[in-house]
């Protein structure tokens, strides 16, 4: 049974995080990366390519993909506190 949760958990929740607080700080830190990837002019092309790179992974995707992963957490995040 508990088996059964975990896996209906994980295909419900394909973008989600386990805290909010966990989704917004990898949101604000994939939102720097990219920020410093486009707004520093004499950072390499390397550089700037992992920044853009490893901000999209800690984003999951694109930023619609982040904000959906924001809208699963927070209704997870509701439903275990409805749920007695």
């Amino acid at each position: 049974m508990a088996r059964l949760k975990y896996l209906s958990r994980m295909e419900a929740a394909m973008f989600c995080s386990t805290s909010i607080t966990q989704h917004l700080l990898r949101g604000l830190s994939a939102l720097t990366l990219l920020l410093v990837a486009f707004a520093v002019p004499d950072l390499a092309t390397i550089w700037q390519a992992l920044a853009v790179i490893t901000a999209l992974v800690l984003m999951r995707g694109c930023p619609a993909c982040w904000l959906m992963g924001l809208v699963e957490t927070v209704y997870e995040k509701r439903k275990k506190n409805d749920s007695p």
